[in-house]
């Protein structure tokens, strides 16, 4: 299931120019909110850990309530993306690295947004590539349509070593480092 999962997503981004991303979209190792971090959580509730990242896999294990376990990675799975219509051309659109704007945009052109980076950032594909946008930036350029739907998942380790996927992301404390 995991090399299916690592395929799938190798090919969401590899379409051709003009499509829209393959869906579901899979951002491996992303923590979806500013000051998010992967380290010590504890529950706040019980959750059902899983052996791959879906809510059909094998349940492995359950947590109770007040359980330390430590954050290991995630991904976010995005099932529909949000969509942004260009209103005028504008340039946007930056490289993780914080290069840009890499675009110009014209008029009638639409983005995919996959989700929310944090600090008011998303995630957008535009012709087979991934770029960031600043929610606040180009207010009269752009118009947003439907946010995306999408679902975290994170990858955890109970104090017995034992290992799984939890979907209930926000059943747990001390997830952002600035708590």
């Amino acid at each position: 299931m995991r090399l299916f999962l690592l395929l799938l997503s190798l090919f969401a981004t590899t379409v051709s120019s003009d499509e829209k991303p393959r869906l579901p979209y899979y951002d491996w190792g992303r923590c979806p909110f500013e000051g998010c971090t992967y380290q010590a959580w504890t529950t706040k509730k019980e959750v059902i850990v899983r052996a791959e990242p879906s809510l059909t896999a094998k349940e492995l294990f359950r947590l109770p309530r007040g359980q330390q376990v430590e954050g290991l990675t995630g991904v976010v799975i995005t099932k529909q993306p949000g969509i942004v219509e260009i209103l005028r051309p504008v340039k946007l659109g930056y490289s993780k690295e914080g290069k840009g704007p890499l675009l110009n945009m014209k008029a009638g052109e639409k983005l995919y947004i996959l989700g929310c980076l944090g600090e008011g950032d998303g995630l957008f594909w535009y012709k087979g590539k991934t770029y960031i946008l600043d929610y606040d930036y180009a207010r009269k350029e752009i118009r947003y349509g439907p946010s995306p739907q999408n679902q975290w998942w994170v990858k955890i380790r109970d104090k017995q070593g034992r290992e799984g996927w939890v979907a209930e992301a926000k059943n747990f404390a001390h997830m952002d480092r600035f708590e």
